[in-house]
């Protein structure tokens, strides 16, 4: 819990096989949806209920809606979870987006929300890795009156991490991308290594285009950006959640604390273990501390503010 927004965590120690052993997985099939510029796949997983939580998650780069999977055994029919595969991964094209831009992904997943009849849902909005960023721009442009709580895993946020630093090495790898001929001759193989031999990404979930366009991604992150939408979303009031853990190898603590300071009162959960994937290693606590942080919302008139 926070208290007066000095980031305050909840420290869990429990290993990663028994945490992950609780939960059994699930693989919905992949349905497809036409924005304006392409198709997108997603999942949709019915609640119990007309009035439980809806919950959008975005997975990180490189991910796809297979991230999620554990969030959703974990879940059950307790909310329904609507996962996206973002422009550029899963089963989504580059082309859905107008640009690799986080900006640009967020646009395609409100257009997926309008599509999915969300609008008239006060939705959470769940965002892992690079899928944070993605998650505070879909916040802003939904807009207060759509959006019920925030959680935020292992976030990508306000500052380059340690996988980002130096962040011109970054931004000099991602132009090379898109330079005639050796972008994909030379630097796509170079980016896909990077991703499976150096960051630990599974080489058989994870090809060359999809390590391509992230690195294309993260070379355009905004962090000016993100600190004014997460100072928006702060104005919102509603719960946001934020995990992290102190063993993850790509992100350190650091930068999932600056951004808890930044976003409103709420769950703060750091684990010992899981790295870089506590939706996969701590989906059961996850879940858990959400459903719990959105029911003390719903029973509060100030919901943000009852857990300070």
């Amino acid at each position: 819990m926070q208290r007066a927004g000095a980031a305050v965590a909840k420290r869990l120690a429990s290993s990663v096989s028994s945490a992950a052993a609780r939960v059994t997985p699930v693989d919905p099939p992949v349905q497809r949806l036409a924005l304006s510029r392409g198709d997108i796949g997603y999942t949709d997983e019915p609640g119990s209920s007309a009035g439980c939580p809806v919950i959008v998650a975005l997975h990180g780069g490189p991910g796809s809606v297979h991230d999620f999977r554990y969030i959703g055994g974990a879940l059950g029919s307790r909310a329904r979870l609507v996962r996206l595969d973002l422009p550029g991964h899963g089963s989504s094209a580059e082309h859905v987006a107008e640009s690799p831009s986080t900006k640009h992904a967020a646009e395609a997943a409100k257009e997926a929300c309008d599509l999915l009849g969300l609008g008239d849902s006060k939705v959470v909005v769940m965002g892992h890795s690079l899928g944070a960023q993605i998650a505070l721009e879909l916040a802003v442009q939904l807009g207060p009156a759509r959006v019920a709580g925030m959680c935020m895993l292992a976030p990508v946020s306000l500052r380059p991490h340690q996988a980002l630093r130096p962040y011109w090495l970054v931004q000099a790898l991602s132009s090379a991308l898109t330079l005639p001929l050796v972008g994909d001759a030379l630097f796509k193989p170079l980016i896909w290594l990077l991703y499976t031999q150096l960051l630990g990404f599974d080489p058989k979930r994870t090809s060359a285009a999809e390590s391509a366009f992230t690195m294309r991604q993260v070379g355009l992150l905004d962090f000016e950006r993100a600190a004014s939408n997460a100072r928006a979303i702060k104005a919102y009031g509603v719960p946001a959640m934020v995990c992290w853990a102190t063993d993850d190898p790509i992100l350190e603590p650091a930068i999932a604390k600056e951004l808890g300071a930044a976003l409103p009162a709420g769950p703060r959960l750091e684990f010992s273990s899981g790295g870089h994937f506590m939706n996969k290693h701590h989906a059961a606590e996850v879940v858990d501390a959400l459903l719990d942080m959105l029911g003390s919302a719903a029973g509060s008139a100030a919901p943000a503010r009852s857990r300070l």
